[in-house]
């Protein structure tokens, strides 16, 4: 998987990828917004990658990280119960950049795992 030996340039790739993607999502999806100051989408992207990544080795932990992110993703678009930090930090949080970071992290996933395949055919 992406960045389990990390190369800087690889690992570069993943993170910038993740960063536009996000940008570009709230961007287009929220042209409400004014500004937007944040980086949690893109750390939740790269949470989902590491926990994927590390699935061989660290199976239970893995496990456990993917499904409370898919836990907190699910319940802050799709429940009235609010788990943000936004209380915590002071400033709104936009949790759809969660998701965002979160989806973009599987299309890098699964691009990789089509690659992988891709390459062992020919």
């Amino acid at each position: 998987m992406f960045c389990v030996n990390p190369d800087p340039l690889e690992c570069r790739s993943v993170n910038r990828a993740n960063s536009r993607a996000v940008d570009w999502n709230i961007t287009g999806l929220h042209p409400e917004l004014g500004w937007y100051v944040g980086f949690s989408g893109v750390l939740f992207g790269l949470y989902v990658l590491a926990a994927v990544a590390s699935l061989s080795r660290q199976f239970f932990m893995s496990t456990i990280l993917i499904g409370f992110i898919g836990l907190k993703i699910g319940l802050e678009q799709w429940s009235s119960v609010k788990i943000t930090s936004s209380e915590l930090i002071g400033v709104p949080v936009l949790v759809d950049a969660h998701l965002y970071g979160v989806l973009m992290a599987v299309l890098i996933i699964l691009i990789q795992l089509m690659w992988k395949y891709f390459r062992k055919q020919s």
